[in-house]
């Protein structure tokens, strides 16, 4: 519900629904420790709240669900470091830490989360290079890296960084030019 009130532009809306959601949760996670299936939806549901507070300008309190997201994914890929959509969620919560270090103006913060989103997602892409989700993700990485790098004034790495993701992203349209995206 959470995700279709967000695609109607309903944040406030869309975030008492995930606010149901992560407290249902919690609560089924601190009955299931050892359940990985909860704790992954747990790091989801925290990530999306993120994101709504992000949108809000509320960036303290992303910044906290980020972290949550951050700590519950990463002890999630340690346990099982071969489980790709885990490794993912980790990106995912370093590449939203990256965002709101951004919106901060932190560049320095935004260029170390955005290296570790990097670091994750670049080792996922190699691993398959024909996953378009993957590369797709690398051609994002490049690009937020670059702008991190462009707000300190790094131009001659982010231009380097942008020619990347576009390489990558027109090796994507060519390979499927029906995908708008």
């Amino acid at each position: 519900v959470g995700d279709a009130l967000m695609a109607q532009g309903k944040a406030a809306e869309a975030l008492a629904s995930y606010g149901i959601s992560l407290s249902t949760l919690e609560r089924l996670t601190q009955a299931d420790t050892d359940n990985a299936a909860l704790r992954r939806d747990l790091a989801v549901s925290n990530i999306k709240i993120g994101h709504v507070l992000h949108r809000q300008h509320n960036l303290p309190a992303a910044i906290m669900r980020y972290s949550t997201a951050l700590d519950l994914a990463t002890s999630l890929s340690k346990a099982d470091p071969r489980n790709t959509v885990w490794q993912r969620d980790v990106a995912i919560a370093r590449g939203s830490l990256g965002n709101v270090r951004m919106a901060e103006g932190d560049f320095d913060a935004a260029v170390r989360e955005y290296g570790a989103h990097f670091e994750t997602i670049s080792r996922l892409a190699t691993s398959d290079p024909n996953n378009s989700v993957w590369q797709g993700d690398l051609s994002a990485s490049y690009l937020k890296v670059g702008d991190a790098l462009r707000a300190q004034d790094n131009l001659s790495d982010a231009l380097a960084k942008y020619q990347a993701g576009l390489d990558i992203a027109k090796r994507l349209s060519q390979r499927d030019p029906e995908n708008s995206e």
